[in-house]
């Protein structure tokens, strides 16, 4: 039986294949019936449609093209050079409308766009591949060259157009389908296609808004090069593929907007789309990041631990809201761990107390093993010992604490010590900030174990002076010394009377 979860998934998947299928579907529609493709020949619509595509992958390709110098990785560089490609060449096929900036039509100018997307498919199907650690950093050394390559293909595009040289000489708007166009156009969609299918697996592998819409576009545009050959030009079938290819571009720029608004920052906008390699530099990133800020929390105050996480936000890139995201994390991080070992600290209390010593030296080693441990500045007063000044403590029998008429202090935490059922001490730990409940209940804790241990040492000193009546004190201390040694019997020994 296939679980709720999969047939979400399942439903999703046939949501998303329709809306991609409706193109084909209206196309294969106008085609079949001449009657209802309408000739609409609008030029300064068409000039502000196919500029204003031009414009939405420029600034696409500026913004991976920061991603990818930012993070030194190929395939973010492969995919900023497709969308710059793209741009460009659809830029020339804006120029190409007449009588808007040229007196008449370019044909150079106007086949400028399948151009543009059969370069851009082949930049994509290289960002697809499997790109070693090696190809990797020289396709990243050689970022430059390549950029400069698509600039000069542009350049020569265009002054070959302008100046109708082969192999655009004598070509007429009725060859626009020719032979070496529609091969030129199986090409385009073979690879848009492959590519759709390489980056799904990537995204299965690391799913992304991002990554979603670059596979929605890879199609849109797939679809859009199969306008191309078939539609009739200013017929709606001709529109058609420049609102492809417009809905395929301006799809990504949507998606990483929306992820721009709901992360605060575009640093990590394309973190879906990177290599493993890249993908693990910058996790290793954050989690240095994180152990930074964990630092940060035991020996800052709280204004000063924002504005440790506002820096360290400025370094990495990340917005307002991913800053309060680490600081939160490193908060709980910080928390989790002072949590254990304050643990480890009273179990290490709970050690001691089973042991013989002096009062004083088993508080003041304890309270410096918690100390380190929780951060706070801990204190123990005892009644009994003249040299700690006694303080006002609870007993069982005052009620609810504090008094009444009394404030609880912040980051104040007061605990008894009972020895013999009666209070003989207090424990007292402040903090720069309201101590948490949790820690509260450890330090609770830590005075229970000292109330145990010297419960311990006073037993053992009565134990130790009963023993000292009756026997010598070397035979007392092996009394005491552990339970084996109370057992009946006797031993054998060479001795001189």
């Amino acid at each position: 039986m296939t679980s709720p979860t999969r047939q979400s998934s399942y439903l999703r998947v046939g949501v998303w294949v329709l809306h991609i299928g409706l193109p084909l579907l209206g196309l294969w529609v106008l085609l079949a019936r001449p009657e209802v493709d309408a000739h609409v020949q609008h030029n300064p619509t068409h000039f502000w449609l196919v500029a204003g595509v031009a414009l939405i992958n420029a600034a696409i390709a500026s913004r991976i093209s920061a991603e990818a110098a930012r993070r030194a990785d190929a395939r973010l560089l492969l995919v900023s050079l497709a969308f710059q490609v793209s741009a460009t060449f659809i830029g020339l096929h804006a120029l190409a409308t007449p009588q808007v900036l040229l007196a008449s039509g370019n044909m150079g100018f106007t086949l400028a766009s399948p151009i543009g997307l059969f370069l851009a498919s082949g930049f994509v199907a290289a960002s697809s591949l499997t790109i070693g650690e090696r190809a990797a950093r020289w396709i990243v050394a050689h970022q430059k060259a390549l950029r400069g390559s698509v600039v000069g293909a542009v350049v020569l595009w265009a002054f070959l157009s302008l100046n109708r040289l082969p192999p655009l000489a004598g070509l007429a708007p009725e060859e626009l389908a020719g032979t070496w166009l529609v091969w030129l156009a199986v090409a385009t969609v073979g690879l848009f296609v492959w590519s759709a299918y390489r980056y799904f697996q990537l995204y299965r592998l690391r799913p992304s808004a991002v990554t979603l819409a670059l596979i929605t576009a890879f199609v849109l545009l797939a679809e859009s090069m199969v306008a191309v050959i078939f539609s009739r030009v200013w017929r709606l079938s001709w529109w058609e593929w420049h609102f492809l290819a417009l809905a395929g571009f301006g799809y990504v720029g949507y998606a990483a907007y929306l992820e721009y608004r709901h992360e605060g920052s575009s640093a990590g906008l394309f973190d879906g789309v990177v290599l493993g390699e890249t993908a693990a530099r910058v996790r290793n990133e954050y989690r240095n990041a994180l152990e930074r800020m964990v630092a940060a929390m035991s020996s800052t105050e709280s204004s000063d631990r924002r504005m440790a996480a506002a820096q360290l936000g400025a370094d990495l890139g990340l917005g307002g809201i991913q800053v309060d995201f680490l600081l939160q994390a490193a908060e709980a991080v910080a928390a989790e761990r002072r949590h254990g070992e304050m643990l480890a600290a009273l179990v290490e209390v709970g050690k001691r107390a089973k042991v013989s010593g002096e009062d004083r030296t088993l508080v003041e080693g304890a309270v410096a093993t918690i100390a380190r441990a929780s951060g706070y500045d801990i204190r123990v007063s005892l009644t009994r010992h003249e040299e700690w000044q006694p303080i006002a403590v609870r007993s069982t029998t005052d009620g609810p604490w504090p008094p009444p008429g009394v404030e609880p202090v912040p980051g104040l935490v007061r605990a008894p010590i009972d020895i013999g059922g009666e209070v003989a001490g207090v424990l007292e730990a402040r903090g720069t900030e309201e101590i948490p409940h949790a820690d509260q209940a450890l330090l609770e804790s830590l005075a229970g174990q000292l109330s145990i241990a010297l419960e311990n040492q006073r037993l053992y000193r009565e134990l130790r002076g009963l023993f000292g009546r009756y026997t010598s004190p070397e035979v007392a201390a092996a009394l005491l010394s552990g339970a084996t040694r109370l057992e009946l019997g006797g031993s054998v020994a060479e001795v001189t009377v």
